[in-house]
């Protein structure tokens, strides 16, 4: 099968009432049927992904086309992975502590796994991933992410339980957007309440530890200003962002994402 070019990389906007869950979709488009590996990396961010992935099944003939529906939880560290076979991914991100209205479960259980949502939401997903597919193999990549979105709000409408994020939870990650090198004791203290209870909020409603989420966000706010160029050096930066010294930099960049940011912002 040949997908349309102009499908990798392609974003989409969500709907207005989905837009306080989500940030963005996209689509990745596989190289076709192939038995060589192709790697993807998955840096952590702090939020959970829904993927409907199309792919072709390795126990069948070529030609016989599959598809799933997986939650991605939060990500705490770099992942490599094996997108084998794989033919199209569509991604659709939510904001941190987004997915926590749609599931009844703390998000922590969903850290750093995929389950398919069907063991999830039970048999219900299932109609919604066959239209999908039916879509996607028709040519309508734009009907087929319309479709999901139906589905999710329909999802919203139907809670009488819906379930909202703690105010904590709201300020805090309204501030670590401004300032992510705040550490989670400031955080604590600024919202009157123990570190240990901002640890339980995020892991339950976020998906990550407070402390873990600061690391994250701090680093990838730092990866952003490498990339955009930053003219007074390293040592500099990483004082800039918080860090103790630039080696405190390298460490958490090697821990959380894989390399040092010299390498990192050779990649996008």
């Amino acid at each position: 099968m040949q997908l349309n070019a102009k499908w990798q990389d392609q974003r989409f906007r969500p709907e207005p009432s989905l837009r306080p869950y989500f940030t963005t979709y996209r689509s990745l488009v596989g190289k076709g049927y192939t038995n060589k590996a192709l790697p993807f990396t998955i840096f952590p961010d702090g939020r959970a992904h829904i993927l409907f992935h199309l792919f072709i099944d390795n126990n069948q003939q070529q030609g016989n086309f599959k598809s799933r529906l997986a939650i991605v939880g939060p990500r705490s560290i770099f992942k490599e992975i094996n997108r084998q076979n794989r033919l199209l991914t569509l991604i659709f991100s939510f904001r941190p502590g987004g997915a926590f209205a749609f599931f009844s479960f703390p998000l922590k259980e969903v850290a750093d796994i995929a389950v398919g949502l069907e063991d999830v939401w039970g048999g219900e997903i299932e109609d919604c991933r066959e239209r999908m597919m039916e879509k996607v193999l028709t040519g309508e990549l734009d009907t087929a992410v319309q479709v999901l979105e139906a589905y999710l709000i329909k999802k919203l409408e139907g809670r009488s339980d819906l379930r909202l994020l703690h105010p904590v939870i709201l300020k805090s990650l309204r501030r670590l957007e401004k300032d992510p090198g705040i550490s989670v004791a400031a955080l604590a203290t600024n919202y009157g309440i123990s570190t240990r209870y901002l640890h339980q909020l995020f892991t339950t409603q976020v998906g990550i530890g407070a402390k873990r989420f600061c690391r994250i966000q701090r680093a990838m706010r730092t990866l952003i200003q490498a990339r955009r160029g930053w003219e007074y050096g390293w040592a500099d930066l990483a004082l800039t962002q918080g860090y103790y010294d630039q080696s405190h930099m390298i460490d958490e960049f090697q821990s959380l994402l894989g390399d040092s940011p010299q390498k990192m912002i050779q990649l996008r």
